[in-house]
């Protein structure tokens, strides 16, 4: 059987990101990208629509806004890199989150890359964000 592969296509984990979003009717993304996430638009799924907020805690405002009239999850995707930069906008951000009503983190290469994870943890414990 050389040459014989399986017509079955694995799913990424990016795919069944997109998969677990749907299945809780949640396919608005708020944010304000940067090149780390720039994977994520690649064949961006049409049922899908992302609202480009020019600057983070406006993102995360307008997340919270949406989560408020829908009664869903508000999917919120920053640009890491800034984030890691800039303590005051970290700050700003955290300030908004705390009073966000529902609020869900997009998390992706950066957090493997820099080694955050017990951070990103923290971070959804101190807001009693379900994971």
């Amino acid at each position: 059987m050389s040459g014989h592969r399986s017509s079955k296509i694995e799913k990424t984990v990016r795919d069944r990101i997109f998969d677990l979003f749907r299945t809780f009717g949640t396919t608005t993304i708020f944010g304000n990208p940067g090149s780390t996430e720039l994977p994520m638009f690649r064949d961006f799924p049409e049922d899908f629509r992302y609202v480009l907020a020019l600057q983070e805690m406006v993102a995360v405002s307008m997340a919270d806004g949406y989560a408020q009239v829908t009664r869903n999850a508000g999917l919120v995707n920053l640009h890491s890199a800034t984030m890691r930069g800039d303590p005051e906008l970290l700050a700003e951000v955290a300030e908004a989150l705390a009073a966000s009503t529902r609020p869900a983190f997009v998390v992706g290469a950066a957090v493997a890359r820099d080694d955050a994870w017990d951070e990103v943890v923290a971070l959804a414990e101190r807001h009693r964000a379900r994971v």
